[in-house]
């Protein structure tokens, strides 16, 4: 499973998915950009063990910079930090899982 990071940019803003995906993310990618008025652009994949509880706990991390349904508007740092965040998470999740 890949956990993908999708930008959206639009005249007046710049907004951010991030999701899951068993398949490959520019499947995701071309079935979002439909009906979307903004230009899509996959900025990051990510894959993992875990899935939606990962995806869920990027979502609950960052959701202050929650925006409109699945979308956020996301700083540089967290861009440019979204591996690396995943990274983290993946270890935490891991070591719960394997400590039970």
């Amino acid at each position: 499973m890949l956990i993908y990071l999708i930008e959206c940019k639009r005249d007046y803003e710049t907004v951010y998915k991030i999701g899951y995906s068993k398949c490959k993310p520019n499947s995701r990618l071309r079935n979002l950009q439909t009906g979307n008025d903004g230009e899509l652009k996959l900025i990051e994949t990510f894959e993992t063990l875990h899935g939606q509880i990962l995806e869920r706990t990027i979502h609950r991390f960052l959701g202050h910079e929650h925006r409109r349904g699945e979308w956020l508007t996301l700083s540089l740092k967290d861009v440019l930090g979204f591996r690396a965040l995943c990274e983290k998470i993946e270890k935490n999740l891991t070591f719960l899982k394997e400590n039970q």
